[in-house]
């Protein structure tokens, strides 16, 4: 219950600043991973796409939203775990 409170509460936060700092031209977005291959057990975690992102490609998707490419996104929530939350619960 505490986990998904403090999320939620992330995701309000990430709104309220989008909306602050858009005047000012900032941006702000959060960024929601899944299972990451940072270590030998993960490798195991059953994703819709059969897979794990890597460290860098989570890095890599952060600074495409935050480069020129990424100008139109704000206020939202990324999630990338390879269709983990699509899956019917086991």
């Amino acid at each position: 219950a505490m986990y998904g409170t403090a999320k939620s509460g992330l995701f309000t936060f990430v709104k309220g600043l989008a909306l602050a700092g858009a005047p000012y031209g900032i941006r702000a977005f959060c960024v929601t991973p899944g299972p990451v291959m940072t270590r030998p057990g993960m490798a195991g975690m059953k994703t819709l796409l059969n897979t794990q992102a890597e460290p860098q490609e989570v890095v890599d998707y952060i600074l495409y939203l935050c480069s020129d490419n990424g100008r139109c996104v704000t206020g939202s929530n990324h999630v990338m775990d390879c269709g983990r939350l699509t899956m019917k619960p086991q």
